[in-house]
């Protein structure tokens, strides 16, 4: 929980840190701003790219700060495995004899089923944050400009397009959590 809670304090600093940043250099750029030339292509200003950047701190906070730190269970089951391992095996040996090394044999040849069901679902989950980026990149764009939206009457086509990114971060984030639940049975039911 500390550890979080450490995280989130220091994306929190950087958020504002860019926000203050790009809010004073906003007001510099309004008191000397040159005219552009005639033929020129507008370049990305370094405001947006920061704005853009604030979308994606604040994804960071939500979604990818929960799986950094679910990631520390994962390092502790690798640590612990062996040794649990180990131990479960000299005393079935010495409970039930040899039969429990064909036990042991079922196990080490099933081993690799629960690594093809993480990497899956660990390319579903990268999918479902790539789809979350999208949908808060085109939440964030809306926002930054908002005035033209309303001026033009594009409400409803720019909410049609968050409803599109929605539905495609809500469909894979369904798909991760079924897989999950069912890789879950199989953990279940392979250790029942």
């Amino acid at each position: 929980m500390r550890v979080k809670a450490a995280y989130t304090q220091s994306l929190l600093k950087k958020t504002l840190r860019i926000r203050f940043n790009t809010d004073s250099k906003k007001d510099n750029e309004k008191d000397k701003e040159p005219e552009p030339k005639k033929g020129a292509k507008p370049e990305k200003k370094k405001a947006e790219i920061q704005q853009s950047k604030v979308g994606m701190i604040y994804n960071l906070m939500s979604s990818d700060l929960e799986a950094l730190v679910n990631a520390r269970d994962f390092f502790l089951l690798a640590a612990l495995m062996p040794i649990e391992l180990v131990f479960a095996v000299v005393v079935l040996y010495n409970l039930l004899g040899w039969s429990s090394l064909v036990g042991v044999g079922i196990s080490l040849v099933t081993m690799p089923l629960p690594a093809y069901l993480a990497t899956s679902l660990s390319s579903m989950q990268k999918e479902a944050r790539k789809a979350t980026d999208a949908r808060i990149g085109v939440i964030t764009e809306v926002l930054n400009s908002i005035r033209i939206i309303k001026y033009f009457g594009w409400e409803d086509a720019m909410l049609e397009r968050i409803r599109v990114k929605r539905a495609a971060e809500m469909w894979l984030t369904f798909k991760c959590m079924a897989f999950g639940l069912v890789s879950q049975m199989h953990v279940v039911e392979y250790q029942g």
